[in-house]
């Protein structure tokens, strides 16, 4: 059995034509809730946008953190002395952080509109305005601001994974420079 969005395309197309043989709709309402769903639609598309930004500036968070952690290092002369498991483990979740971000960054687009498919047999079927809008609004936008909810709520996910580590790698940082602090006094 398909799930919704996945329908077969016999079965759209037999709503599409259902939605070209009904003629009572009420042009005015169709607008406001296409206005509505575009606005719906713009904001899922900016969150999306947002938390790639997001990612991004993750990413160079975690480039800047290891610039500098390589910087000071290079300029001690024992380092042996400041190496242990609490330092080389911040390293390794800076490192991971850069990666979730990068994740993050980098996954899929957002379906935001009719694709060319839909596009050409909408104009097969010579739809007036309110017979588009009636489609649009029950089969495009529905599933044009799932797709952008799921993807957005992928992408938070691995910035929460990149944040933990960045907090992490912080903390182990900070129990390294207390553990030196208390075994030299």
């Amino acid at each position: 059995m398909l799930g919704e969005g996945n329908e077969a395309p016999d079965d759209r197309e037999a709503k599409l034509k259902q939605v070209a043989e009904e003629r009572d709709l009420d042009p005015d309402a169709l607008e406001r809730a296409h206005s509505d769903a575009q606005l719906v639609l713009e904001q899922t598309l900016q969150t999306f946008s947002d938390l790639s930004d997001t990612a991004f500036r993750l990413v160079r968070l975690n480039g800047l953190v290891l610039t500098i952690l390589v910087a000071v290092s290079s300029n001690v002369r024992n380092l042996r002395t400041y190496v242990n498991v609490l330092s080389v483990g911040a390293v390794l979740l800076f490192i991971g952080s850069a990666f979730f971000a990068t994740l993050s960054y980098t996954r899929q687009t957002v379906d935001g509109g009719v694709s060319t498919d839909a596009f050409d047999k909408l104009t097969e079927y010579k739809l007036r305005e309110d017979e588009y809008l009636n489609w649009v609004l029950t089969l495009g936008y529905p599933k044009w601001i799932e797709n952008g909810v799921e993807k957005s709520d992928e992408k938070e996910q691995w910035i929460e994974y990149s944040l933990l580590a960045f907090l992490g790698a912080i903390m182990m940082l900070l129990g390294r420079m207390l553990l030196s602090i208390y075994t030299q006094a």
